[in-house]
């Protein structure tokens, strides 16, 4: 080595790093499964409400939509467009233009 290189030689580094990890990691084994979020019965219990999370609208969605009478039924629960009560029909053009006259005769005379 020269005299202004401060290297630590590879093995030296390596066995020092492992012994600070393994006094930082005092654990054991079974400590740590039981501590991890995929442990032996939180793994699968997660699994499972997961697909029972994504199942349930999954089916839910294919039981309505592909059944034509369930779709209908269910549509038919709740008016969606609502329309107004029909009025009076509007006058014809026909009708429009002869009050237009009437009215342009009565202006003519006053």
């Amino acid at each position: 080595m020269n005299g202004g290189d401060q290297r630590i030689p590879a093995p030296t580094l390596l066995s020092s790093l492992q012994s600070a990890f393994s006094s930082r990691d005092r654990s054991t084994k079974r400590e740590r499964d039981d501590m991890s979020a995929l442990g032996t019965g939180k793994g699968l219990l997660e699994i499972g409400k997961f697909a029972v999370y994504v199942a349930v609208p999954v089916a839910l969605t294919y039981a309505v939509a592909t059944e034509n009478k369930t779709f209908q039924k269910i549509m038919g629960l709740k008016p969606y467009v609502v329309y107004p009560p029909e009025g009076p029909k509007p006058p014809s053009p026909e009708e429009l233009r002869e009050r237009a006259r009437e009215i342009a005769r009565k202006n003519k005379t006053n």
